[in-house]
């Protein structure tokens, strides 16, 4: 079993400064801890990942958070083809 630590969790979510009800795109998805922690705050959470194993994984693990296959670099194709757009900064 893989275990990862997220790193600045707290910072990094306090510096989104998550709005209630608001779309963010974890484009490094991983294991989802950042994205888990904005989801309990109120944001909702279209998540990305290059890794189709870390894609299956968080699947079958995280609830609520939508996780597809992809790169960063499309990320606005992405989604605008998830319905996903515009998003908060």
């Amino acid at each position: 079993m893989n275990i990862h630590t997220t790193v600045f969790l707290e910072e990094a979510v306090a510096a989104l400064n998550v709005k209630q009800k608001g779309k963010y795109i974890d484009a490094t998805f991983g294991q989802g801890g950042h994205s888990v922690k904005i989801t309990e705050i109120g944001g909702t959470i279209l998540g990305i990942d290059a890794d189709n194993d870390q894609v299956k994984s968080s699947l079958k693990n995280i609830k609520d958070i939508k996780v597809i296959y992809g790169n960063f670099g499309e990320i606005e194709n992405i989604a605008k083809s998830e319905n996903f757009y515009p998003i908060h900064l």
